[in-house]
């Protein structure tokens, strides 16, 4: 990734250790070896704005909304199926 004729490094501050390390170099902190993520940069070159906590709370609501839709699909489905093996053959053995 190239900035105005210069080669840009991603520097990385270790949440676990506190050392700052080129990403670029070393994916890893090469002190405690904790995988961090490098501060993305839009395409102004400035670095990405933190998100809000209303807009974290937000996301995380939709995020909740839709884990649990998905929670009733899958025991919907899970009830089908079971309902289904019910009236089935049954394994050897499986009689009580």
């Amino acid at each position: 990734m190239e900035v105005k004729g210069e080669i840009s490094m991603r520097m990385v501050h270790c949440e676990d250790c506190g050392k700052r390390y080129d990403y670029d170099v070393d994916g890893f902190c090469p002190r405690c070896g904790a995988f961090n993520q490098p501060v993305w940069v839009r395409s102004g070159g400035t670095a990405a704005a933190a998100e809000s906590p209303a807009a974290q709370q937000k996301r995380t609501g939709r995020l909740q909304r839709e884990l649990g839709e998905n929670l009733r699909q899958a025991e919907m489905a899970m009830g089908r199926l079971l309902k289904e093996q019910s009236h089935g053959r049954r394994l050897p053995g499986g009689d009580l």
